[in-house]
């Protein structure tokens, strides 16, 4: 009974990990030919990256030990700031569909994401302070060149 529950847990965990690189896999090709704004492709190949990372951890059920925590809150960092950059993106670029929305275009993405949100935060909400003082003030500095956010901007 407890070898069936393991590879049962196996099962799932694999599944799931497939489920979230396929999405990905489209989700990167859904950029690279229906995205027509730059800026906006280049941002949600970035966060693309990170919400498998997120989602990795989630699935995984990944621990922390003190050490490693440096990992867990730069990753709510960067993840925080893209989705800011995001935003202010797509504010600019009001006829391109909403990115955030296609990625998690299922109930069962929408809330596997939460899931993996809410795991992440747990993980590091004794650190609130550390992650809020690394926040960008400016969006997108760290993800697009200087160039590229005046072209947003100028819009």
């Amino acid at each position: 009974m407890e070898r069936t529950l393991i590879l049962f847990c196996l099962l799932f965990s694999s599944l799931s990990l497939a489920s979230s690189s396929n999405n990905a896999f489209e989700f990167k090709e859904y950029l690279a030919t229906e995205i027509e704004a730059d800026e906006l492709r280049k941002v949600g190949l970035h966060l693309v990256t990170l919400w498998e990372q997120q989602h990795d951890i989630y699935i995984t059920q990944k621990k922390f030990v003190n050490s490693e925590l440096e990992e867990a809150i730069d990753l709510m960092v960067n993840i925080v700031n893209a989705e800011r950059c995001l935003t202010e993106v797509q504010k600019h670029y009001p006829s391109e569909p909403l990115l955030k929305s296609k990625y998690f275009s299922s109930i069962d993405l929408a809330f596997e994401y939460r899931k993996a949100d809410g795991y992440l935060w747990n993980l590091v909400r004794e650190h609130q302070d550390v992650v809020l003082s690394r926040i960008e003030k400016e969006r997108c500095k760290d993800i697009l060149s200087v160039s590229e956010i005046e072209n947003i901007t100028k819009r």
